[in-house]
């Protein structure tokens, strides 16, 4: 009888953490689409939805001397990107080509390649 409750519990909570974890992945998905279709649609609520607002993002880029150097964003920045960076349409092409892959969920974050 033990062994029937455990392997119950067990199967329960199995089910508990794969819900969990496929709700996760939908949030992580939709905050990924936000970043990225508010610049593509220049639409800033859609930035302002998917982001924290004690955003700290650093980028890495190169100079045009070839040098590297990090770039640091902040909350505000990204509204004025998503609203100002593709205005003109030129930006993006019509249909841009979009694959979320989420490498790692931890607790508070996560790690997230898209193309």
């Amino acid at each position: 009888m033990l062994r029937i409750i455990l392997f119950t519990l067990s199967t329960l909570l199995a089910s508990a953490v794969n819900a969990d974890s496929s709700n996760d992945k939908k949030n992580i998905e939709r905050a990924v689409l936000d970043y990225i279709e508010s610049q593509h649609q220049v639409k800033p609520d859609l930035m302002s939805r998917g982001l924290d607002k004690k955003l700290a993002k650093r980028t890495y880029w190169k100079a045009k001397d070839g040098s590297e150097f990090i770039m640091e964003t902040d909350y505000e920045t990204m509204l004025w990107v998503a609203e100002n960076y593709n205005k003109d349409g030129n930006k993006f092409p019509p249909t841009p080509r979009l694959d979320i892959d989420i490498l790692d969920i931890d607790s508070r974050a996560a790690s997230v390649n898209y193309l």
